[in-house]
């Protein structure tokens, strides 16, 4: 899970699919999207279904919203609706596995190929699985909103598998709390530990 140090990040193609949810909920507070598209450097064209935005295109995108936002926690918001708009998958995995590992895999599997920047691997502790989650490439300024993002995705999904079994699970963070930091329990529904060693979400198994 080394990361790479230099800008190569930069030409890596991310699908609109990423910010698609965090463009609908910046409207839904009054911000235009044309006008964040333009502040980010994007023509209006550039958010289509079947286009991809590159690295540098998509974090600068991230950043105008955030900075216009009256929503601190809107990329915790954008990972929980991320879900919805893959949900046909989540219930597929669901009924095509036989226990929740197999499931759990499948998603990480659809995970790698939807997600480039990211890296995931499901582990095993005690009794508990544990899936870890780093960075493919150094994110920049944009690392946590959009680990922020990705942590999100993977709670919802897994509490589609899980239902209530996830209420006693864990969700580990490698950085420090940020301002807003009470808001991540809210949103997530699970307990949130800063400065760990990764970002992890722990949950059992059966």
């Amino acid at each position: 899970m080394n990361a790479m140090t230099d800008r190569a990040v930069d030409r890596i193609p991310v699908p609109v699919a990423h910010v698609g949810p965090l463009l609908q909920l910046a409207e839904a507070q009054g911000l235009s999207r044309e006008s964040l598209l333009k502040a980010a450097g994007l023509k209006q064209g550039a958010i289509n279904p079947e286009a991809t935005l590159h690295f540098e295109q998509f974090e600068r995108l991230v950043q105008v919203t955030h900075e216009q936002s009256v929503e601190p926690a809107i990329s915790l918001l954008t990972g929980a609706h991320q879900v919805e708009a893959e949900q046909a998958f989540v219930n597929l995995a669901a009924s095509s596995s036989a226990t929740v590992r197999d499931a759990t895999a499948m998603i990480l599997r659809y995970f790698h190929v939807r997600t480039p920047l990211a890296c995931a691997e499901l582990l095993e502790r005690d009794d508990l699985a544990v899936l870890r989650v780093g960075e493919q490439f150094e994110l920049g300024q944009v690392r946590i909103n959009y680990i922020e993002g990705v942590i999100t995705t993977l709670l919802a999904t897994l509490r589609a598998l899980l239902g209530d079994n996830l209420s006693t699970s864990d969700v580990y963070l490698d950085y420090r709390p940020p301002a807003h930091a009470s808001r991540y329990s809210e949103i997530m529904g699970v307990p949130v530990h800063f400065r760990a060693m990764h970002n992890e979400i722990c949950f059992p198994v059966e």
